[in-house]
């Protein structure tokens, strides 16, 4: 049974999958293009980080190749969140549960790593200050709720999209019916 019926209190899960999907797979293609160019531009960064750098034992090589790891890494992680909003979007309107599954899973995973994010970063902030730590910890419990709302919604709609397949409605169901007793053709036995 699917934990939410609703998706952002007034879509259908299905519209909910697929607003959602355009929205990750927009997003991602943005960061990616952004990403790529800062990228290209990496010796740029690593003169405009020097001007401003206070540390003068950080070379521009350990600058430079810091960068290229990190946005490296940005650049996979988009791309790994492109593919899992297209097949999002497939998969809500495909009404396919399978395709919902590397969402699911980068989601959670996206969940977990930003839970340990946000609990060091609200730790720093309130080692600093506590008025500012305590703004922090809101500001980030309520970014959090929202994603585990959103995940919340799509794993909804992969439990709905199973009952779908278990009662023989959904497009899997129509994939992996069973064939017919018999084999759909005539009786011949009368002409002999």
């Amino acid at each position: 049974m699917p934990y939410l019926r609703k998706c952002c209190c007034c879509f259908s899960l299905k519209t909910g999958g697929v607003i959602l999907g355009w929205l990750g797979a927009v997003t991602s293609f943005l960061v990616l293009v952004v990403t790529i160019i800062a990228l290209c531009n990496v010796d740029v960064l690593v003169k405009m980080i020097m001007e401003h750098a206070q540390d003068n034992e950080v070379t521009s090589d350990a600058i430079k190749a810091y960068l290229q790891i990190g946005l490296g890494v940005y650049i996979a992680m988009s791309l790994v969140a492109l593919i899992s909003a297209s097949l999002l979007i497939a998969g809500a309107v495909r009404r396919n549960r399978y395709l919902l599954l590397p969402w699911l899973i980068s989601g959670a995973i996206n969940l977990a790593v930003g839970l340990i994010i946000t609990m060091v970063q609200v730790a720093m902030t309130m080692s600093e200050n506590v008025a500012e730590g305590f703004i922090t910890l809101v500001f980030m419990l309520v970014m959090y709720g929202f994603g585990v709302y959103i995940w919340l919604a799509i794993m909804s709609l992969f439990q709905e999209l199973r009952q779908e397949e278990c009662n023989g409605v959904g497009a899997a169901a129509l994939i992996y019916k069973a064939p017919p007793a018999n084999d759909g053709l005539p009786a011949y036995s009368g002409l002999a």
